[in-house]
């Protein structure tokens, strides 16, 4: 009983984050690890001094928003193992961050829109007699309607495709009037990945 139990409870914390998210901590981890074995600092429980180097090793190369991100991974790594999260009210940690962000600016660099003249002139370098020009308008044109994020529409490779996330022909119906999609998001509720859908008018 209480093994069973011990399975279940390893099973739902192994589902306590959307794959996203899990992605984006193994980025983060493989990060710090490397700032281990450049400065060869393994110690753990880690020390303000430590921290402090590694948010000014970020700071080389990454805007203030994308840094934080980094550091919290070894906050996560404290509670993991039932200690207490080491960036929470440390003043010495807190007043580096400070400096970075006056010095560095909080502001992220937002992605620019494609606009329908964008659109329009990169059709004009394409030759659709060419099966891979003819795909490559294809996957652009659906994503500007559909307004679909890139993890939708195109796999990192084959291997990674998902049937459920990633659009294909069986997420398409055709109607009078137009045509719709529906596709399994990449975030988990409490019922499974929430869907979502589109209308498309023709």
């Amino acid at each position: 009983m209480v093994a069973q139990l011990d399975n279940d409870v390893a099973f739902y914390r192994a589902h306590a984050f959307a794959q996203s998210i899990k992605k984006s901590y193994a980025t983060h981890l493989n990060s710090y690890l490397k700032f281990c074995l450049l400065t060869g600092q393994f110690n753990f429980p880690v020390d303000s001094k430590t921290i402090a180097r590694y948010a000014a090793y970020l700071a080389q190369r990454l805007q203030f928003s994308s840094l934080t991100k980094y550091l919290n991974i070894i906050g996560l790594l404290h509670l993991e193992h039932g200690l207490s999260n080491p960036l929470v009210h440390n003043w010495y940690v807190n007043s580096v961050l400070r400096g970075i962000k006056r010095v560095k600016g909080a502001s992220s660099r937002r992605k620019l829109p494609i606009t329908p003249k964008f659109l329009l002139a990169i059709k004009k370098t394409l030759d659709m007699d060419k099966p891979a020009d003819c795909v490559f308008w294809a996957v652009l044109a659906v994503g500007f309607f559909t307004l679909l994020c890139k993890s939708n529409l195109l796999p990192e490779s084959h291997v990674k495709y998902d049937a459920n996330r990633h659009l294909s022909r069986g997420h398409v119906s055709l109607h009078t009037g137009g045509w719709q999609w529906q596709l399994l998001g990449p975030r988990q509720s409490s019922s499974g990945r929430e869907a979502s859908s589109c209308h498309c008018p023709s």
